[in-house]
């Protein structure tokens, strides 16, 4: 898959935009940070186990967080948001906006924007419904 910008390029600019922000401290402004992310997806995983859930030490506001964002795990093992739009931590995030920009062939925003949806958010929407 071509890009059209280099990762080199993009995740310094990911973090410069991050440190712009006002709660630059936190784990899920702008991206969410890995180890938090995973944190959530095993303490998810465990939802159904309490015993095992109680082993995995994530502290209150952690718990908090998964709650405020409704991240919930589906039958696929993937993070998604209480609207079904999934959820990725940093590492992933170039990754999954190549394939959508690959998906636009590099037509407009508003084009973009359309193909997206009419194939990642829909695809997505029509496996869990």
């Amino acid at each position: 898959m071509a890009a059209c910008v280099d990762s080199t390029l993009f995740h310094p600019k990911l973090e410069d935009l991050k440190q712009s922000k006002k709660r630059k401290s936190s784990s899920t402004t702008i991206f969410i940070e890995n180890d938090f992310f995973d944190k959530s997806k095993r303490w998810l995983q465990t939802a159904p186990v309490c015993e095992e859930k109680q082993h995995i030490n994530l502290d209150k506001l952690t718990k908090q967080k998964i709650a405020r964002n409704h991240w919930r795990l589906t039958a696929e093992g993937k993070v998604t948001s209480s609207d079904n739009k999934p959820t990725v931590p940093k590492r992933d995030i170039y990754k999954v906006l190549c394939e959508a920009h690959a998906l636009s062939n590099c037509t407009s925003r508003k084009g973009q924007n359309r193909k997206i949806h009419q194939t990642i958010l829909c695809r997505n929407l029509s496996r869990h419904n």
